[in-house]
């Protein structure tokens, strides 16, 4: 029982002469004896073993290195043992600012960004928090959609020149390719998607078109008047449709692996369950299932399967089988 209490307070020495170390980083034998209550001979051994001391399976000075320069005792320690670090209050203001511009940008919708973004501003003053909110309604941030290819250019430019413009269009709900004929006003980003605001020629009404869904423009020499009727038009015209339905589907998916993770950055944290690190369930309320089948389960159908309604495994099922159907008759390159 003594030998162990005496080992005990061996270790509790050694690691008061650490810490001692630490604060000063170095001090004389003879000051290390008087402050700890080491004999000459008793800590030149403690200093010749100190360097093993750690966690297993540290190498002997991995983690901190004694040295002894005639009657000095240094001590430094590995990387790992830095202090973490801290912002300074600019660069906490920096990075807030820099992180709610990139919210407005394709990549910027994450529920990790708005994590960081809480904890960020905890650790601001309040007074400061006005004026940061000053600082990013005052940043105009002008974004480009990221594919810069013909049908693109033709759109700017008839834009600039006030030229109608005819498209091909894919509609959301029906999946159907419809003609349009349209005077294009402005190309702008808003809820994680590029628009194309025109006015229809079909009911002379402005409406905003998913970038995305253009497949194929043309030109025309047809120009068309900008008033300020048109312009009101398009700025008063909600970017997302507003869908009326008696009917919601209540849906559940369940993905894995990447596609797991990609939904969960998409979706609200209310709307995702992990069932284990590599696995969520989904629910998504809607209003069509066409558009369910387009955006979230065909483009991940190898990571995912459709838990409920049962009148999305159907719509699927159909779906796949008249695809198949087309396939076999050649219809699909």
């Amino acid at each position: 029982m003594a030998e162990v209490k005496s080992r005990i307070n061996n270790i509790q020495k050694m690691l008061l002469l650490l810490n001692y170390l630490n604060a000063r980083k170095e001090a004389t034998i003879d000051e290390l004896c008087e402050k700890l209550g080491y004999e000459h001979k008793e800590l030149k051994r403690v200093l010749k073993i100190i360097n093993f001391c750690g966690l297993p399976d540290y190498t002997p000075y991995e983690t901190f290195t004694v040295d002894i320069t005639g009657k000095k005792v240094s001590i430094s320690f590995a990387d790992d043992f830095k202090k973490p670090v801290q912002f300074t209050e600019r660069e906490a203001i920096a990075l807030l600012i820099a992180a709610e511009i990139f919210k407005k940008t394709p990549l910027g919708t994450s529920s990790s960004l708005e994590k960081a973004i809480e904890k960020t501003e905890k650790v601001l003053p309040e007074d400061l928090h006005k004026a940061v909110k000053e600082i990013i309604r005052r940043v105009n941030l002008k974004l480009e959609p990221s594919v810069e290819d013909e049908a693109l250019r033709i759109i700017k430019d008839s834009i600039e020149k006030q030229k109608t413009i005819n498209i091909r269009y894919v509609s959301h709900g029906k999946r159907e390719f419809t003609e349009r004929k349209i005077d294009p006003l402005r190309v702008l980003y808003a809820g994680n998607k590029w628009y194309l605001q025109a006015r229809d020629h079909r009911n002379g009404r402005v409406k905003s078109f998913i970038l995305e869904r253009i497949v194929e423009v043309k030109p025309t020499d047809e120009r068309f008047e900008v008033t300020r009727k048109l312009l009101r038009e398009a700025f008063v015209e909600p970017i997302s449709p507003v869908w009326k339905s008696k009917v919601t589907w209540k849906v559940k998916l369940k993905f894995w692996g990447e596609a797991a993770r990609l939904m969960s950055e998409i979706l609200p944290e209310e709307n995702v369950c992990w069932l284990d690190k590599n696995t969520i369930i989904a629910s998504i309320n809607a209003i069509n299932l066409n558009w369910i089948l387009t955006d979230y389960v065909f483009p991940y159908a190898e990571s995912m399967t459709i838990l409920e309604p049962e009148d999305l495994k159907n719509l699927a099922r159909e779906e796949i089988g008249r695809m198949l159907n087309n396939y076999e008759r050649g219809e699909i390159l």
